[in-house]
């Protein structure tokens, strides 16, 4: 949870909304919010863009929010996520919007897709993964049922994505990319 905070960036693949645009470059930012409608004391929100950290407009926004239940039988965190044009771009700037965001308008998941949190094969890596045959929800956006293979690894020096949503026919929905690894630039504490 210490180690999540930061701006990271990185190559992008090419957007699949946009065909024969070039790829670009996501920025990640991941910040620690104080929203205790989201049920947990450490509470994050990233926010993706591809157009700088402080994006108007960003590409995607999450809030990740840390079980601590001292019976908890594996280090987990839940991810809700806003729907397009949904949220509030660099919502961590508005504490009003983030004081009164409703965590039931935001797309959940069923339990069985809480991200889970080990440690890497080297000290100071930590790998967080959701299998697809662990987790399945309906997409209204796709309009099926959907099977995530999420994959994130954590360090000190970079923050690395993979998500591939598969659609009910077993096959993914757009080509996976491989790990998309982008470099940690600064803390989130850092100004």
């Amino acid at each position: 949870m210490t180690l999540l905070p930061g701006h990271y960036s990185g190559p992008a693949p090419a957007d699949p909304r946009e065909p024969g645009a070039p790829a670009g470059r996501l920025f990640h930012k991941i910040v620690p919010i104080t929203a205790p409608q989201f049920g947990a004391q450490y509470v994050f929100y990233h926010q993706i863009s591809r157009d700088g950290f402080d994006s108007s407009q960003p590409f995607q926004q999450k809030i990740y929010a840390f079980d601590l239940d001292p019976k908890r039988s594996t280090n987990r965190m839940r991810s809700v996520v806003f729907y397009p044009q949904q949220g509030y771009a660099n919502l961590e700037q508005h504490a009003a919007q983030l004081a009164s965001l409703d965590p039931t308008v935001l797309m959940q998941f069923p339990e069985s897709c809480a991200i889970r949190w080990l440690a890497g094969e080297r000290p100071g890596v930590f790998v967080a993964r959701v299998s697809r045959s662990d987790c399945q929800y309906v997409s209204k956006a796709f309009k099926q049922i959907i099977a995530p293979d999420l994959t994130y690894v954590l360090s000190e020096a970079e923050f690395a994505i993979e998500d591939v949503l598969y659609g009910e026919n077993g096959q993914p929905l757009f080509p996976p990319s491989g790990l998309l690894h982008a470099t940690r630039l600064r803390t989130a504490a850092e100004p």
